[in-house]
């Protein structure tokens, strides 16, 4: 109970913020400071916008993709034995599925964090995209401990 919880949270975060942002986008974008500002982006593809295209039914091919690859994480899921790498895999599947929401409702996904090192400059993301890095990085760190603490 406590892993839905868990996943509910942090996929309403996503959905929330996703929508304050389409809410605000005649005001945006925002200079937060040096470093940040909030934009408006719409991302037809994946990470980084690859594989981007506005032909029909791209959307729901990319969704239906996301979708597979998130059943393989939810037997992972079944699967875990340990709170840690359940805990990392409920952030993988609720960002996952936030952005499979966002392609179904408005066919992109949307971006909104904005972060540059003068002209260092990284391609806007929203916290879904956050939840599924921190996801992989926490599993692949339990996986590592996990295993080190096998071979002593």
């Amino acid at each position: 109970m406590r892993y839905l919880f868990l996943f509910l949270l942090t996929l309403g975060l996503d959905q929330v913020s996703k929508l304050w942002i389409l809410a605000k986008q005649v005001t945006l974008p925002m200079r937060i400071n040096e470093y940040f500002n909030l934009v408006f982006t719409l991302n037809k593809g994946v990470s980084f916008s690859l594989f981007a295209s506005d032909k029909p039914g791209h959307s729901l091919l990319l969704s239906l993709f996301s979708a597979l690859i998130l059943i393989s994480v939810f037997i992972f899921f079944l699967k875990e034995n340990s709170k840690a790498g359940k805990i990392s895999l409920i952030f993988i599947l609720a960002g996952g599925i936030g952005n499979i929401i966002d392609r179904l409702r408005i066919g992109s996904v949307v971006d909104f964090l904005d972060f540059h090192l003068g002209s260092l400059h990284w391609p806007a993301f929203n916290f879904a995209d956050s939840f599924i890095v921190l996801g992989v990085g926490l599993f692949l760190l339990h996986v590592f401990l996990k295993e080190h603490a096998e071979n002593k």
